[in-house]
């Protein structure tokens, strides 16, 4: 028999009120990157680093109200949610952006034909419903998480 709703402190907070709690973590509901190099235009980036220390900005990888799928990021929990991005172009003449459900909402172009530009930061608004999809693509240099990330916070 299995146990429903089973009292486990003091103060009576059920088992599943214990361990489902994430509220220490705050507002960051996502921090990822990845080391694979893409000079592609419209390739999806893969994100592949999801615990973890980090290298420079931020300690710890993680996830939560997002479920991780192969090349993209599925919004768990309706809300408003801050969207930022690190990167650094893998090429000149070279684009990258963020897709929600497919549609474009964020383009960057790099026109510098001479070589490759330092670290790029976007910060997007967006308001998302349970199922929605978040994913990157374009040219990404591999240089490390110091330039390369991608955050979610709820707002």
């Amino acid at each position: 028999m299995e146990q429903t709703n089973l009292v486990v402190t003091p103060d009576g907070k059920t088992w599943d009120e214990v361990t489902r709690d994430v509220s220490y973590m705050g507002n960051l509901v996502l921090y990822s990157t990845t080391d694979t190099n893409l000079a592609s235009d419209t390739a999806t980036i893969i994100l592949d680093e999801w615990r973890g220390s980090g290298h420079m900005l931020h300690a710890n990888f993680m996830t939560k109200d997002f479920a991780i799928a192969y090349d993209r990021m599925i919004c768990l929990k309706d809300g408003m949610y801050r969207i930022q991005i690190s990167h650094r172009f893998a090429s000149s003449n070279a684009t990258f952006g963020l897709r929600i459900n497919g549609t474009t909402i964020l383009n960057q172009d790099n026109p510098d034909s001479g070589g490759l530009t330092s670290a790029e930061m976007s910060t997007i608004n967006v308001q998302l419903k349970r199922g929605d999809f978040v994913s990157i693509y374009g040219s990404w240099q591999n240089s490390s998480d110091e330039y390369n990330w991608l955050q979610i916070s709820k707002d």
